[in-house]
């Protein structure tokens, strides 16, 4: 994908960790490709927060694991900080359009001119999206 993409939170976990369930492993390869073939990567803190509460709860990984894992990640993305009126934007896209709060922080308000790389966790499905179109996604 050409350009800067902003990729959530399912795509990095998936890459950066070994499948829990055999039923991971092809969701696992496919965020590999997807982040292979991103010319350049985005994500905000909120996806860094996600990340960090997924590795330490749902995986039980070491602190320092996961603040090795983040400072990787750091190293390599830009990162965008949620500012107050995207807050306020995502609770207004939320509202009108019914989509959770987080959702609509990650996908709508954070990065409006930017595509959006996600995957469903439930079934590895990889959705592409311009984030200025609510709705899509």
């Amino acid at each position: 994908m050409q350009g800067k993409s902003f990729v959530d939170t399912n795509i990095l976990i998936y890459q950066l960790l070994e499948p829990t369930k055999l039923t991971d492993r092809p969701k696992q390869l496919t965020a590999i490709d997807v982040m292979q073939s991103i010319e350049s990567v985005c994500i905000s803190t909120q996806v860094l927060s996600e990340m960090s509460n997924v590795l330490l709860k749902k995986y039980a990984l070491h602190r320092e694991i996961v603040i090795d894992f983040l400072q990787e990640i750091v190293s390599d993305t830009e990162v965008v900080i949620v500012e107050p009126v995207q807050i306020f934007n995502a609770i207004e896209i939320s509202t009108k359009y019914k989509f959770s709060f987080y959702d609509s922080l990650t996908k709508r308000a954070e990065f409006p001119t930017l595509c959006r790389v996600g995957m469903d966790s439930a079934t590895g499905f990889v959705e592409h999206s311009e984030l200025g179109q609510v709705g899509v996604g």
